[in-house]
């Protein structure tokens, strides 16, 4: 317990400037909502005469973007990525911070197993992850059904928000593998941010090429807007593989830290 607290109070400042700039990008896109609708023909217009593969390429359904969960699963797009980059840069420095700061040894000659420490931080991590997207999704209820007063379907917007959870759950599981794998890394922004891009620039070709085979490779492509919008549930198939990845990378995770040799400086 008290390696858990220990970490969340680390990383509280983190996660709240993270949860606070993300509050602010929800609110300044979907308040958007109102104008993009009272101007609804010349908006249709601009994205009607955009290139096929930049519809295809950022998942933008236009028989449903003048409906408030239309709008919101085109904005969720992006929403992803900066979470997904939370998630990654989480994972990334809770496992790598004691090396990073020459404090491993220390931290190992506590009387607390690993399996302990490592448990600590998962809790730790997934704790600052859920609380950030429950905020995130009760700000969509409430522009929507307060500020904006428009009609939507709660389900599916519920739905677009998780699915923004679990795909960050997943880059942060990956992050803590990647995390007790390296020796050090000097810098966890610059790795996060390279990988959860270079996945969501794959992503991005993969629709405009239209390969869907490479799709489980791609976890930004698990929880497809238009395909949330259309049926109202998951893919089951990608829903199983999210959680499915997420369990062997925090398997693994335990597994490399117990048996990691630890050098003392």
């Amino acid at each position: 317990m008290n390696v858990y607290l220990h970490e969340l109070k680390q990383y509280r400042k983190s996660a709240t400037i993270w949860t606070v700039s993300m509050v602010a990008v929800q609110l300044m896109f979907l308040s958007l909502f109102r104008e993009f609708t009272a101007d609804s023909e010349a908006f249709m217009k601009i994205f009607e005469g955009l290139p096929k593969e930049v519809i295809s390429g950022f998942a933008m359904d236009l028989k449903n973007l003048l409906s408030f969960n239309g709008y919101y699963g085109y904005i969720m797009t992006f929403i992803l990525l900066f979470m997904s980059i939370m998630g990654m840069n989480l994972g990334l420095a809770l496992f790598s911070r004691e090396n990073t700061d020459k404090t491993a040894d220390f931290l190992m000659t506590k009387p607390v197993k690993r399996e302990t420490v490592v448990a600590a931080k998962l809790m730790a991590g997934i704790t600052l992850i859920v609380i950030t997207n429950v905020i995130l999704i009760a700000e969509v209820f409430f522009i929507a059904g307060v500020l904006l007063a428009v009609e939507f379907d709660k389900g599916v917007c519920l739905l677009l928000g998780l699915s923004v959870l679990i795909t960050e759950l997943l880059f942060f599981a990956m992050g803590a593998l990647w995390a007790v794998f390296a020796k050090r890394i000097r810098s966890v922004v610059t790795v996060s941010v390279s990988i959860v891009v270079t996945f969501f620039i794959a992503s991005t070709i993969s629709r405009i090429i239209e390969e869907d085979k490479v799709k489980l490779l791609l976890p930004f492509r698990y929880f497809e807007s238009i395909y949330i919008l259309r049926e109202k549930s998951y893919e089951m198939v990608f829903l199983l593989t999210s959680i499915a990845a997420a369990a062997v990378f925090i398997g693994l995770s335990f597994l490399v830290f117990k048996r990691k040799d630890i050098h003392a400086v």
